[in-house]
């Protein structure tokens, strides 16, 4: 989405600044696999929220989590959601991101998150016939807990912005299995 107008092109320099950090952030981290390495985490979940200006939208997320420490991980996510009531906005993405943690409780680690992500992005948005990819952010905040089984639940909020025009609001519950 990078086009020659000085804001775009700030804005593009500065997503592709986040995605070279991220990059960077998940090579350290894979360098850093020991056989005392931390836990790895797979993960689906379900949001609803409003993508603005389109209306009520729907997203379903696969994610992957790399625990660096008790209170840093490194992910990957793959997304694809869109408008609820009709086919307007339809759209897919791929985050990298890190999170945060304060641990609240050892029993079932108990944590709240929050979480910083770089996003590459493709919607279609169907009601003005237009398309877009680039590259963008987006920022959750939420409550996690995992048993000792390996399976845990989360309960967030996600910013997610589709390029300068478009962002997607919402609420999700999610499930996890960690190894």
């Amino acid at each position: 989405m990078c086009r020659t107008t000085a804001a775009l092109t700030k804005s593009c320099t500065s997503s592709l600044r986040l995605w070279v950090f991220s990059g960077l952030l998940l090579i350290f981290a894979s360098a850093s696999m020991g056989a005392d390495a931390p836990r790895n985490s797979l993960g689906v979940s379900l949001s609803f929220g409003d993508a603005d200006p389109e209306g009520p939208a729907g997203q379903l997320a696969a994610t992957y989590w790399y625990d660096i420490t008790p209170s840093l991980s490194l992910g990957a996510a793959y997304k694809d959601g869109g408008t609820i009531t009709d086919d307007d906005l339809v759209y897919t993405a791929v985050t990298v991101s890190a999170e945060g943690r304060i641990l609240l409780s050892e029993r079932f680690r108990r944590s709240l998150y929050g979480r910083l992500s770089g996003v590459s992005y493709d919607y279609d948005d169907r009601g003005d016939e237009f398309k877009d990819h680039g590259y963008s952010h987006a920022l959750a905040t939420g409550f996690s807990m995992r048993f000792g089984t390996g399976v845990g639940f989360e309960v967030g909020y996600e910013y997610l912005r589709l390029g300068s025009d478009k962002h997607v609001s919402s609420v999700g519950l999610g499930i996890t299995y960690s190894f």
